[in-house]
């Protein structure tokens, strides 16, 4: 048996109609201070829903945009609750994001004038990018399998490029491991191009 939703809904709308009509005949045909009462209970009555009805359509509106954002990757479609900065995909690769630097970097940095950002092909077809003040010590580190992210995983050197500082090196590694998650079809022509030249 279905249930036509369309036709109890008009029933409805006509018992509320009868209803209505009924009680307006009733005030109208009383006496007149019966009529002002009810007239000033159902507008205090109408005054008070309709302020609780904007009140909760209001709120309900400022929820729905305060609770919900977008993620804070350019390019990131997701929607999260406002608490969260990221959506669950880049939470677990935050790490691989954020700027590295270690204390014991500074006294040999200030030596140097040359940093390297580079980008690694691994076995079946997985890119990796890095940086370092020596390119040549860091790729020996990647083949003999001391660095644990490309140990046994047959790493090769696809792409660099030398920057002045290890600010800049550090801030161009975050964003090609970030366009490696999400546009890895653009690093790819990228690596295309250098392998060309």
């Amino acid at each position: 048996m279905q249930i036509d939703w369309l036709e109890i809904l008009l029933g409805l709308q006509a018992a509320l109609e009868e209803l209505a009509g009924l009680v307006l005949g009733l005030v109208w045909t009383s006496k007149p201070w019966v009529k002002v009462a009810v007239c000033l209970f159902l507008a205090a009555w109408v005054v008070v829903v309709g302020a609780r009805l904007t009140g909760l359509v209001g709120r309900g509106l400022v929820r729905l945009f305060r609770r919900y954002h977008h993620c804070v990757f350019a390019g990131c479609p997701a929607r999260i609750r406002t608490k969260y900065r990221l959506c669950r995909n880049h939470y677990k690769a935050a790490s691989r994001y954020e700027w590295e630097h270690r204390d014991e970097w500074a006294a040999r940095d200030a030596r140097s004038d040359a940093f390297y950002v580079y980008i690694l092909e691994l076995e079946g077809g997985e890119l990796y990018a890095g940086q370092t003040r020596n390119l040549m010590r860091r790729m020996d580190e990647h083949r003999n399998g001391t660095t644990k992210t490309t140990a046994g995983r047959k790493p090769q050197l696809v792409w660099f490029d030398q920057l002045p500082s290890r600010q800049a090196a550090v801030e161009q590694e975050a964003d090609l491991k970030h366009r490696i998650d999400v546009r890895p079809a653009e690093v790819r022509q990228m690596v295309s191009a250098f392998r060309s030249r």
